[in-house]
């Protein structure tokens, strides 16, 4: 981001990525507001780190996002074009141990959503039998600081993999739409 100007600079090798190019080609305007909210979409979208990355369903992470972002047009929405940046982008910062990350993420929400649905179900129940198993609810509480530790360490991982690459910067290395940072 240029600091005077509040205007962001994209890495040329950016432009050189076709689905990427192609939302920048199809803005028309000056300044290309749309195309930089439509890419800051993409990487808000598609990248674990991004303040929205711990969002994991992607319905709610989309208004999130929309919601947050200033520059896009107020009936937008991602079309085919940003979905395929997205998958792009995805693609290019795929790894086993994000992959994993991601996976280990939405099964722990998958968990936390049964959890909390038992719990409305448990403080509801009287004599009735309930249809969740008690004993697996505390056995997943109990695990859960192990479960966090492990998806911590495994995240963590992945940052460090993701800073190792070619776009150096001094001792760090930038993601694909990381500015200069001046």
């Amino acid at each position: 981001m240029e600091p005077d100007t509040f205007e962001l600079s994209l890495d040329p090798e950016v432009m050189l990525i076709k689905e990427f190019k192609d939302i920048v080609r199809r803005d028309r305007s000056k300044d290309k507001i749309v195309s930089m909210a439509e890419l800051s979409y993409v990487w808000f979208f598609a990248d674990f780190k991004s303040d929205f990355g711990q969002i994991i369903d992607e319905v709610e992470r989309t208004e999130e996002i929309m919601s947050a972002i200033v520059g896009l047009p107020k009936k937008w929405f991602p079309d085919d074009l940003v979905l395929a940046a997205i998958e792009r982008y995805r693609k290019l910062s795929d790894s086993v141990a994000s992959r994993l990350l991601i996976d280990a993420m939405i099964t722990v929400n998958n968990l936390s959503k049964y959890a909390k649905e038992a719990s409305g179900e448990l403080s509801k129940m009287s004599e009735e039998k309930s249809i969740h198993d008690v004993s697996k609810i505390l056995a997943f509480i109990d695990k859960l600081p192990n479960t966090l530790s492990t998806i911590k360490k495994l995240e963590e991982e992945v940052v460090r993999e993701r800073n190792v690459g070619t776009a150096h910067r001094g001792s760090q290395d930038r993601a694909l739409f990381e500015d200069d940072g001046e």
